[in-house]
């Protein structure tokens, strides 16, 4: 473990909430692109998460950092995959993250109170959560989804978390990472997060705010944040 992790903790909170400062100059605009609208949902998350494990490690809660990490770790693909991507494609898939987010979630949400219903042996039950006109309307958003998509509607991006990594340039973090927290956060018997394993939710999240600051264009911000994050990597014995 860092010696002195609680330094690391400091510089990247301190970091975290420079950030947050220029987001929110960026979210009192008017004329907020579909990118920066998802890129503001995107930090506020990330930083949500990021606060609630500090809050968790100082508790000694460690398994619930690792369930939070496993979060940052998603928002992290999503970002870095969203960084990736060409400079011209970036405000298609920020059109298609919204989109998503407001025709699809729903539908799935619905479907999946539909299963549960049916699996209690009871249809009935989803009439007391969704009108007929509200299940035409969420088959029909569903539908102008598949049209304008070409019919994935499987996630966001149109892709697994596993093809979401390539696209992202972060194989090895997801062959490192993915499966080792999906255990602690489903309850697996083996999964376990260590007091010493705070150097991945703080190197998860600084590496966020690097691609975060890269993206909205506050270059100074993410060359310091990237410099706090090389230092953790020459010091800690925690792969990352």
């Amino acid at each position: 473990m860092v010696n002195n992790i609680g330094s690391y903790i400091s510089e990247c909170d301190s970091i975290g909430k420079i950030l947050e400062k220029q987001i929110d100059i960026k979210r009192t605009s008017s004329e907020l692109t579909e990118l920066e609208k998802v890129l503001l949902r995107l930090f506020e998350r990330l930083y949500g998460n990021y606060a609630g494990a500090l809050e968790l490690y100082t508790k000694n809660l460690y398994v619930q950092v690792g369930t939070l990490t496993r979060s940052i770790f998603e928002d992290y693909l999503n970002i870095f995959y969203i960084q990736h991507a060409p400079q011209e494609n970036r405000e298609k898939l920020a059109e298609r993250y919204l989109d998503y987010a407001g025709l699809i979630e729903p539908y799935n949400h619905y479907k999946s109170v539909e299963k549960l219903a049916t699996e209690l042996g009871d249809l009935s039950l989803l009439s007391k959560v969704y009108s007929t006109v509200k299940i035409k309307e969420l088959e029909d958003n569903k539908e102008e989804f598949i049209r304008k998509y070409n019919g994935n509607i499987r996630s966001w991006s149109g892709l697994n978390f596993s093809e979401l990594s390539l696209k992202a340039g972060e194989r090895d973090k997801y062959f490192r990472y993915y499966n080792r927290l999906s255990c602690v956060t489903h309850g697996a018997p083996l999964g376990n997060f260590t007091k010493k394993e705070i150097s991945i939710t703080i190197f998860l999240s600084l590496t966020s705010f690097v691609a975060l600051a890269d993206l909205i264009g506050e270059n100074e911000l993410a060359i310091k944040a990237n410099k706090v994050k090389d230092n953790l990597l020459a010091e800690t014995d925690v792969v990352l």
